[in-house]
């Protein structure tokens, strides 16, 4: 991290610097912890437990009043109740596939207070492992200091906060996923293709992410997940005694409700519907061919990983709390300058004379701290998706470049 003035004003900046993060991190912890203990509405706990029970969650998600009827089971009847309880009634919003719901099936089993303290303590766990896989993959090429300095952004962020408030599987998910490249890279593809079957909870974040894999040509790892949730959807047909292509359909149905009502994505910014799925699945089939044709030298799956990330975040349904997974982002940031050092390469573009990791960081704090001062105002939303996207194609623009060595320069 390059700070003004001489080494003793430097230190002491980074000192104070440092103390203000922690602080903010001590607060952000306390006011996610409180917040799930009260709310984590997201959990999809109504959902795993209708499954659980046989009953279909995708027709009760799509039917009047959007919730079992009261006495069908005494757990879902408790669930409901403590939210009307609380004045935040919830429905059934069933907008994931059976095979991920049934990862939820411990959880679903227990009483729902105890579930959500349950599930607020994995996630802490999540998030502490988050960092471990960064540091162990994607980030292992960096400073001590600037991977520390990224840690406490994350965690000090509003976006982490509330993915912790209101009980979200980004957290989950993330871990899983990187757990997974973890494994896969030390040739456990068993256990990988386990790991990324669970990851995919999240699958409008890991599905984009998981084309890492293609790019390193580890399809045994994505076969087991494919069975993984093939085996689990047939098992949903025997649960539900819906057939196979209801149980795949639908969950998707579920979700289209929710297309357009994201903060920085597409279906967001166009107002979601058919248009907004076309865009989202010629995205994928673009990522897909660049994941494919991407020259495989040194430090290429870092800046794919990076534009994999990015891409992931709008083009399809995410929320601000899904954000905090932008401090991954570096890792192809900081390839980018890493190259700019070398004499065979050109440095990155600069816009108005600031660098790609500046921007980055500019970035990082109107997406964690801007938002929430701002209240997510349309005048931020706006302010913060034209900077997204600009970021979006200077970043895309500059790895292509690097990766297909067209930005040489003075190397003669």
């Amino acid at each position: 991290m390059i700070f003004p003035g001489g080494e003793g004003e430097r230190k002491l900046l980074k000192e104070v610097l440092a103390g203000a993060l922690l602080l903010l991190c001590l607060l952000s912890v306390g006011a996610g912890i409180r917040n799930a203990l009260r709310f984590s509405q997201d959990f999809q706990y109504d959902a795993a437990r209708a499954l659980l029970l046989g009953m279909d969650p995708y027709e009760i998600s799509q039917t009047p009043p959007f919730r079992p009827d009261v006495g069908a089971d005494e757990k879902l009847d408790s669930f409901y109740g403590y939210f009307s309880s609380i004045d935040a009634p919830q429905k059934m919003e069933a907008n994931q596939f059976p095979s991920l719901l049934m990862e939820l099936f411990p959880l679903a089993l227990m009483p729902f207070r105890l579930s959500v303290s349950l599930w607020l303590l994995c996630n802490l766990v999540f998030t502490a492992l988050i960092l471990f896989f960064l540091r162990k993959t994607f980030l292992n090429g960096i400073s001590r200091e600037m991977f520390s300095f990224l840690s406490l952004l994350m965690i000090a962020g509003t976006p982490w906060r509330n993915q912790l408030g209101v009980g979200q599987h980004t957290l989950f998910s993330f871990c899983f996923f990187l757990a997974a490249v973890w494994c896969s890279e030390r040739g456990k593809q068993w256990g990988a293709g386990v790991l990324l079957a669970f990851s995919m909870f999240k699958y409008t974040l890991t599905l984009p992410l998981a084309l890492y894999f293609v790019f390193r040509r580890r399809f045994k790892e994505l076969a087991i997940t494919a069975v993984i949730h093939l085996t689990a959807t047939f098992a949903a047909m025997r649960l539900t005694g819906r057939p196979f292509f209801y149980l795949l359909i639908e969950p998707l149905r579920v979700s289209m409700a929710l297309s357009g009502e994201g903060s920085l994505d597409i279906g967001s910014i166009i107002g979601g519907g058919a248009l907004s799925v076309a865009l989202t699945f010629l995205l994928l089939l673009i990522l897909l061919i660049l994941s494919v044709r991407m020259t495989r030298k040194d430090g290429a799956e870092r800046l794919l990983f990076t534009l994999l990330l990015l891409c992931s975040l709008v083009m399809t349904y995410h929320r601000s709390y899904d954000f905090f997974v932008m401090t991954a982002a570096y890792s192809g940031i900081a390839e980018l300058e890493e190259k700019s050092r070398s004499v065979k390469m050109g440095k990155p573009g600069k816009v108005f004379g600031v660098t790609p990791s500046m921007l980055y960081f500019i970035l990082l704090a109107v997406l964690f701290f801007g938002l929430r001062l701002f209240s997510e105002s349309p005048g931020i939303m706006i302010f913060s998706a034209v900077l997204y996207y600009g970021f979006l194609i200077y970043y895309t623009i500059n790895a292509l470049l690097r990766n297909s060595g067209k930005a040489e320069a003075g190397n003669g």
